[in-house]
């Protein structure tokens, strides 16, 4: 994409020129990102799970055969762009997203449901703070999630 194309293309929104050579720069380091990046596994599980798409389901909508996507989650096959580009879709977020690094976890990660909370993976421990229900859906973030 051109300089040229890419103002055109921001000319239309009410952005002050310091916001439009920001926005181009995001752009730019976005397809920048696309064209000479891999996309990571880690984010393709969160956009997986972004979706609601597990197991066969995930393939299927994703039309590809099982274990494919197990197999990119997994790092072992690379998505196609346009492959991507539907996952993307079906998860909200951006293309470029899904090739940013993964997030660092804060901690240990657990899996709560109905009968409590286990631990899922092997990070250092750290305490376990029950809230009240109350509190808990009062310091909710917005939109569910972080």
């Amino acid at each position: 994409m051109t300089l040229v194309n890419a103002e055109a293309r921001f000319a239309d929104r009410a952005l002050s020129p310091r916001q439009r050579l920001t926005a181009l720069a995001i752009q730019q380091r976005n397809q920048a990102l696309i064209e000479t990046g891999t996309p990571t596994p880690r984010r393709i599980t969160m956009a997986l799970d972004l979706a609601g798409l597990f197991g066969p389901e995930a393939d299927a909508r994703l039309g590809v055969e099982e274990p494919t996507v197990d197999q990119w989650e997994a790092g072992q096959v690379v998505p196609t762009r346009e492959q991507l580009q539907r996952l993307a879709d079906l998860a909200g977020v951006t293309l470029a997203w899904l090739y940013r690094p993964a997030p660092n976890p804060l901690g240990p990660m657990f899996l709560c449901g109905e009968g409590g909370c286990e631990v899922v993976d092997d990070r250092p421990a750290a305490d376990v703070v029950t809230m009240p229900t109350a509190y808990a859906a009062d310091t909710a973030l917005p939109g569910g999630g972080p």
